[in-house]
């Protein structure tokens, strides 16, 4: 359903569709995205394509929310990987820059009443810059799932690669580069913890931060399955490295002394 060009809206740019929430990212950005449909309705501008199967918008995000997909990027990532060697941007930032998004955007955003624009990611916070030029906005944020830079830094100083400590070492200094900007200009950053409130306060003392901490739901329509005092249950995708170390730290230090405790 599409609010009317009168009502207030929220312009929310995001690099994919929220549903089915299966993944660590898709929980935090499915509650951020319901939230402020209680507040107004959500115009929601993703990367991807609703193919066959897809879940419908009104039923997993609600009848507040309206999606409009744009097509991804097209450059590959390794050409992207070599460009970010050239132009003085992270790569992450050139795959989600597009003119594609930008009239996306410019469509949605024009003539509208946009009483908030936000992004999931410092990545899309140009995003913020283009809803601002078609649109009168009120307030913007940029919603964060990680410190990115801090993520780049840990995947340099832990790979056993000398070219890929390299280039995640160049792409930490650009990202702490462009998040430093970023959050400056956004008037909120929010961040998941109060340990990275701490360290934009520090590296980024002009960035206005709010803690939002992730948190987990079960839906009233999903029943849990009947489960034992001795049970455990590690939710999170294991192409995530930060995820795969915890599962070799829990398989390799953690679960032995589990098990030698409760052997059942």
């Amino acid at each position: 359903m599409t609010a009317s060009a009168s009502e207030p809206c929220v312009v929310f740019v995001a690099n994919r569709l929220p549903v089915p929430v299966d993944d660590g990212w898709k929980r935090r950005t499915y509650h951020v995205v319901r939230a402020l449909a209680a507040v107004a309705p959500v115009e929601l501008v993703v990367f991807g394509r609703h193919g066959p199967g897809a879940p419908a918008d009104d039923v997993c995000l609600g009848a507040r929310v309206t999606v409009h997909t744009v097509r991804p990027p097209a450059v590959p990532r390794p050409l992207a990987l070599a460009a970010s060697y050239v132009v003085p941007h992270p790569m992450q930032q050139l795959l989600h820059t597009t003119h594609a998004l930008d009239e996306t955007l410019a469509r949605v955003a024009g003539g509208r009443r946009v009483i908030a624009a936000g992004c999931a990611s410092v990545f899309l916070a140009h995003a913020l810059q283009v809803v601002r030029r078609h649109a009168d906005v009120r307030f913007d944020f940029i919603d964060t799932h990680n410190i990115d830079s801090l993520y780049y830094q840990r995947l340099a100083d832990h790979s056993d690669s000398v070219l890929r400590r390299a280039a995640f070492a160049q792409t930490a200094r650009r990202t702490r580069s462009l998040e430093a900007d970023a959050f400056a200009r956004a008037q909120e950053t929010w961040v998941c913890s109060d340990d990275e409130a701490a360290r934009l306060a520090r590296d980024v003392p002009q960035a206005r931060v709010r803690v939002l901490p992730n948190g987990a739901t079960v839906p009233p329509r999903c029943p849990a399955p009947p489960l034992s005092g001795d049970t455990v249950l590690f939710f999170g995708r294991l192409d995530y490295e930060p995820n795969a170390d915890a599962i070799r730290l829990l398989c390799t230090e953690i679960w032995p002394r589990v098990v030698a405790a409760r052997p059942t």
